[in-house]
């Protein structure tokens, strides 16, 4: 309010001072709440009170009067359209051509700088009302023939689904049932050993690949440390803290490692928890489990059940960034009980909105887990 007075009072158009007000506010970084409530104010109250004024100011009869203004909105057409033709080689790196032009086509849309450059250009005398309402009515016309031209020539594609590469190191009765469960997902699980016996034991149950060790030549030249994520569940533990440490070397995204007897005198595990390693200790889990079993009946129902369980997935899909919990697919069919972004969790509720690389943890029916995943953690 402030700025547009000032740019009011100082002979200038009042639209600039809505502008640099809003320049101010992105500059500020307010909180999402507050930026929401501006939000909703702008668009609730503000911006169509401005756009109503726009189209009651416009001189349609004087324009349909005058050849010459009726002239200038097959001209304006073409160069709103020319003006973002240099988009298209830039889609047709990504998509196909009929999706880039469709694309193309979509962001020609054009309406909001429209109008504030015309208020300014008739303070200014640099053009006519009858010359404004044409430009006005060139951008109605793009806002409504663009979104058709578009679901005309776009065709849907085929998502780009990337599996989540899972190494396992350690086969045995825990490891193999994960290995033939992932499997049927999406993740691509092979399992690694360095034992003879239990590879003949397993080779059957499971894609498991003999290793004559697990020192870094054998592990690098099986492509080992090429994944997502590396477990290390075996029940030698310095065979397991040696690989966290050549994992860690590599790079590998998340590493989750067993140690079930540690040493409290050795501080190692702690030297690889704080260069996130994710260690596990089933002792510790099954009191965790039982805990929970007797502080909440439900939360082992809720893992067992053939239909319902508890996930996990990352928000890599810039399409639901920004995007409201309350306005998420599958919302009413999933509860989400946390977001966790960065280094901290966040109570969800309806309004707040997801960023990239958020984790958000929640329950639900098993049968949909396949699609969000696919959704939600496709590289977009």
């Amino acid at each position: 309010m402030t700025l547009v007075t000032i740019a009011e009072s100082v002979g200038a158009e009042n639209i600039l001072g809505a502008f640099l007000a809003g320049m101010v506010m992105k500059l500020l970084r307010p909180r999402e709440e507050t930026e929401d409530k501006l939000t909703s104010i702008g668009y609730g109250f503000f911006i169509p009170i401005f756009f109503i004024m726009t189209g009651a100011n416009m001189n349609l009869r004087a324009m349909f009067k005058d050849p010459a203004s009726l002239a200038l909105i097959p001209v304006l057409l073409v160069g709103f359209f020319a003006a973002k033709a240099l988009l298209l080689p830039l889609l047709l790196t990504r998509f196909r051509k009929h999706n880039a032009l469709a694309g193309t086509l979509l962001t020609s849309t054009t309406i909001t700088l429209v109008i504030p450059a015309l208020s300014v250009g008739k303070s200014l005398g640099i053009i006519s009302s009858t010359q404004s309402a044409a430009f006005t009515l060139a951008a109605v016309i793009t806002c409504i023939v663009s979104p058709i031209l578009f679901n005309t020539f776009y065709v849907a594609e085929k998502d780009d689904i990337k599996k989540t590469r899972v190494h396992i190191i350690g086969a045995n009765l825990m490891t193999v049932p994960i290995v033939q469960q992932l499997s049927k997902g999406l993740y691509d699980v092979q399992l690694y050993t360095d034992d003879p016996v239990k590879f003949k034991t397993y080779n059957s149950e499971a894609p498991v690949t003999l290793l004559s060790d697990v020192t870094a030549p054998t592990l690098q030249a099986a492509e080992v440390f090429d994944a997502d994520i590396i477990v290390l569940a075996h029940f030698d533990e310095d065979k397991n803290f040696a690989v966290a440490e050549l994992a860690l070397a590599a790079k590998v995204p998340r590493i989750i490692a067993r140690f079930d007897a540690k040493n409290a005198t050795d501080a190692r595990y702690d030297e690889l928890a704080a260069q996130g390693v994710e260690v596990y200790n089933t002792f510790e889990t099954n009191i965790a489990m039982l805990r929970s079993l007797i502080e909440t009946p439900s939360t082992l129902k809720i893992l067992q059940d053939t239909t319902a369980g508890i996930f996990e997935i990352v928000v890599n899909n810039r399409r639901f960034a920004g995007l409201e919990v309350k306005n998420l697919p599958y919302v009413n069919d999933i509860t989400i009980s946390q977001i966790f972004r960065g280094d901290h969790f966040i109570a969800p509720h309806g309004d707040t909105q997801l960023h990239l690389g958020d984790h958000i943890i929640f329950s639900g029916d098993k049968a949909q887990i396949g699609q969000m995943r696919a959704e939600f953690e496709k590289v977009n």
